[in-house]
């Protein structure tokens, strides 16, 4: 959920590529580390991701990413539609 509210505010994501988190998170709206980083190599994706010339893309990608997968209210109202369609 911390992920998904990140992105709800535009803020590309660092997180351990475990579980869901490959859906919600790329290299379009942030970075992928392994489930066993290091302090260091933590740090490092930071300030990778921080310091990359197209970190104002990657927000407004964090922010559509959030819109067409995590909006609750506009997800639900497209799948309730997707129920009495035929």
């Amino acid at each position: 959920v911390s992920i998904m509210e990140a992105l709800s505010y535009s803020i590309p994501v660092v997180a351990t590529s475990v579980g869901g988190v490959p859906e919600a998170v790329d290299e379009w709206c942030g970075v992928l580390v392994d489930a066993s980083i290091t302090p260091a190599k933590l740090a490092d994706a930071v300030l990778r991701l921080l310091l990359s010339p197209g970190y104002s893309e990657m927000r407004v990608a964090a922010h559509e990413r959030w819109m067409k997968q995590f909006n609750g209210p506009t997800n639900f109202a497209e799948f309730a539609r997707s129920l009495f369609e035929e």
